[in-house]
């Protein structure tokens, strides 16, 4: 059918060469104006008005995404004929639609408030309220409708409101549903571990949102809810057992969470069977490439991976002198962190971290500070002879000062450097007295000024933005200091075979970098934009990815020419394949166990595996707390803002333990939550005592008695020893008294293992 337009205004049209035809289709509105055509599917319509213009009608045609069209110079009667064939035509559509029946199931589901719904399952419901709306605006009731089942979908989509179907509503139903299961699946919560589950277990099992987070604190029962998780699951006629992908860190996890699996709901322990991510990338490579792919032997052989980055660092500086001059700088200037005292709070803090750091200079000089080595190092590197510390050439000493001992002086150039302890705003490190500070700069300054000697300063935020060197390189130039390179041969050679173990370090370095850049699945060029852009220590991160990149390119050649991938591999590739739809599976519903060891990468796969089918689940539980592998890979934020990587969410926290008593809770929690990054846990302990059961050993007093131990690390381990020795000396007296034995836990931040007789 087409609309015809008044034929004043057809002749108009003509005489200006203008067009606008409209056609009615079964199943769109076709718009051919002069400058455009527009299709509008009779399906996406929500309203079509008709408005009196000055002499003439026109139609207004609303459709969904706020579009509108609005067509003038027509007769009402012809508008009125028109927009009742589009309705109809529109009601033809809606009544063959297939969806009726889904329909009318979600909304018993919703009335009876039998299941808990995801986002997906809440579709048909809202879809149902915007359908209503919709004939409703087009003069639609249900008494147009001959179906019985349309009338009652229709009748019930008129109770329904925009509140109601809006994320809060499904929030809100979710909320009601969830009490009705746990009372329902009492009998199975109460038997289906040895121990009753808690009510926040039975709510963490009923909980079926599109990704659900529990936070399961020490002693809570973590992978008693993930069995009740499996098993609800199964009972409630919700999957089957095949459905159902259980995923652990490890095959130590994978195998506990089996055993428990096969010894407390012995039904389904044949078809479901928790494994580890790497185990899932295997099976996902070995089903694509229809053969298990060779694992690098560098992953059971760590010292022929070793071997292989050291002889990959000496042929590539052996043919490239950039990268071997890029090698020794590194190696000799950027090895130790570029720190300074503003990065601490305290005295304490800032030498603990010194007392760690190999200050030793290419002339085998000690100087005090990160920023003072990497100037001591540029200079030998660039053939500057220097003096540190050395006395000022005029006398300055009196009863209120020692003599003046600038930081560096080019005798050669006669030129004075100090190295400031100062940000951008002259702020000095908060332990130290910026007043005093800064009058003694100006005392110094005044004194270069009146002996007409020149004073370069360098400073501490100059360290921090990587500007250091070419700050200093910068003045040098100005002051007209001449440069001559040493030569990068024997100076390379020198490093290499007089410092065994930091040339070691460094190799380490790079092969945990490695593991940890291919476990976030990074990109080289995107590691070094941001890095640059918003990272500390700019310039020791530059020059380590100028070393790290060639490495990483030998590394992945070697993997090709070898026909091997690594670990690493096993969850990029997989991740990919899924992502490509090279996947099958029937999985509705993903369990991971420990959570909050979870990695960039490892989130990835988990991401790419919701998104291979609708209406896939994530059940996550873990625990902040215990987050202990960052230096595997694991990023903590995935955890800790969970729902922002996978949304919607909802979380829940399991708050009763039986591991440790409310003693215990009440110390560690409140040392752990001086962490702000750490989620904030209301914990109830099963175990409540009335006597003190955390010892504090002080090792201050034994630091004293051992001075006779030079070295403070080794002073502070001694310490330790003697200290917890005699504490446990007196805890075992108590129970020798007793006649009864006490757990201990010890707690050190600094020793990684002591060995007590």
């Amino acid at each position: 059918m087409q609309l015809t337009t008044h034929p004043v205004i057809k002749w108009w049209n003509q005489f200006w060469k203008k067009k606008q035809v409209v056609d009615l289709s079964s199943t769109s509105l076709k718009v051919n104006q002069s400058q455009s055509e527009i299709e509008i599917p009779l399906d996406t319509l929500i309203n079509l008005s008709i408005e009196k213009g000055i002499f003439l009608y026109r139609l207004i045609v609303e459709s969904e995404g706020n579009d509108v069209v609005i067509l003038k110079g027509y007769r009402k009667s012809e508008l009125m004929n028109f927009t009742q064939k589009t309705t109809d035509s529109l009601l033809f559509l809606v009544v063959s639609s297939d969806r009726w029946q889904s329909y009318q199931q979600s909304l018993e589901t919703l009335n009876t408030k039998c299941c808990y719904l995801s986002s997906y399952e809440w579709q048909p419901i809202a879809a149902v309220y915007q359908l209503v709306c919709k004939l409703q605006n087009l003069g639609i009731s249900a008494d147009h409708l001959s179906n019985p089942l349309h009338k009652k979908v229709f009748e019930q989509g008129k109770l329904l409101s925009a509140e109601s179907i809006s994320e809060l509503g499904r929030g809100i139903h979710n909320q009601q549903v969830a009490p009705l299961l746990m009372s329902k699946f009492k009998v199975f919560f109460d038997e289906v571990e040895k121990k009753p589950l808690t009510d926040k277990q039975r709510m963490a099992c009923v909980t079926n949102d599109d990704h659900n987070l529990v936070i399961a604190g020490a002693g809570t029962g973590k992978t008693a809810t993930l069995v009740g998780k499996a098993g609800y699951l199964v009972e409630s006629g919700i999957v089957k057992p095949e459905n159902i992908l259980m995923l652990a860190f490890g095959n130590k996890a994978a195998a506990e969470m089996n055993d428990r699996i096969k010894e407390r709901i012995t039904s389904i322990s044949l078809c479901l069977k928790a494994s580890t991510f790497h185990a899932l990338g295997n099976e996902v490579l070995a089903k694509h490439y229809g053969f298990k792919r060779s694992i690098t032997p560098f992953t059971e052989q760590p010292s022929q991976f070793t071997q292989f980055i050291d002889d990959v660092l000496s042929a590539r500086a052996e043919n490239d002198p950039q990268f071997k001059f890029n090698l020794v700088h590194y190696f000799s200037s950027l090895s130790t962190p570029g720190k300074s005292a503003l990065d601490f709070k305290s005295i304490e803090e800032y030498n603990e971290f010194l007392s760690s750091c190999r200050l030793i200079t290419l002339n085998n000089e000690w100087v005090k500070s990160v920023g003072e080595l990497r100037i001591a190092n540029y200079l030998v590197l660039n053939g500057i002879k220097y003096q540190y510390e050395a006395d000022y050439k005029f006398k300055t000493r009196s009863v209120e000062r020692r003599q003046y001992q600038p930081d560096f002086y080019l005798p050669d150039a006669d030129l004075y450097i100090e190295y400031l302890g100062l940000d951008e705003y002259n702020n000095t490190a908060p332990y130290i007295d910026k007043d005093e500070y800064l009058a003694s700069l100006e005392w110094k300054r005044d004194l270069h000024v009146s002996k007409e000697t020149n004073m370069l300063e360098l400073y501490t935020y100059q360290l921090k933005r990587g500007q250091l060197q070419s700050s200093l390189k910068t003045a040098l130039i100005d002051y007209e200091v001449i440069s001559n390179p040493v030569e990068i041969e024997l100076l390379f050679k020198q490093l290499k075979d007089e410092n065994e173990s930091q040339w070691q370090g460094l190799i380490d370095l790079l092969q945990r970098f490695l593991g940890l850049y291919k476990e976030g699945q990074f990109d080289i060029n995107e590691v070094k934009s941001k890095l640059m852009t918003g990272g500390y220590d700019i310039e020791r991160t530059e020059a380590f990815l100028d070393i790290f990149e060639p490495i990483l390119t030998a590394y992945q050649e070697h993997l090709v020419n070898t026909e091997s991938i690594d670990f690493s591999d096993m969850i990029a590739e997989a991740t990919s394949h899924i992502e490509n739809g090279d996947y099958y599976h029937c999985y509705t519903h993903i369990l991971v166990d420990e959570f909050q060891y979870i990695s960039g990468g490892r989130a990835k796969l988990l991401k790419a595996l919701l998104a291979s089918n609708v209406n896939i689940r994530l059940f996550a539980v873990g625990d902040d707390w215990q987050s202990i592998y960052r230096f595997n890979g694991a990023d903590l934020s995935l955890f800790t803002e969970f729902s922002k990587t996978f949304t919607p969410a909802t979380a829940v926290q399991l708050d009763k333990t039986f591991r440790f008593n409310d003693k215990i809770h009440a110390v560690s929690s409140q040392f752990v939550m001086t962490n702000p990054a750490q989620i904030k846990k209301q914990i109830i302990t099963h175990s409540h005592i009335n006597a003190p059961a955390v010892r504090l050993v002080d090792i201050k007093s034994d630091m004293e008695k051992l001075k006779s131990l030079t070295n403070i690390k080794q002073r502070k381990n001694q310490a330790y020893i003697v200290s917890l020795q005699r504490a446990l000396a007196t805890l075992n007296r108590s129970a020798d008294k007793r006649v009864k034995w006490y757990q201990c836990l010890l707690l050190d931040a600094f020793v990684k293992k002591i060995h007590l007789n």
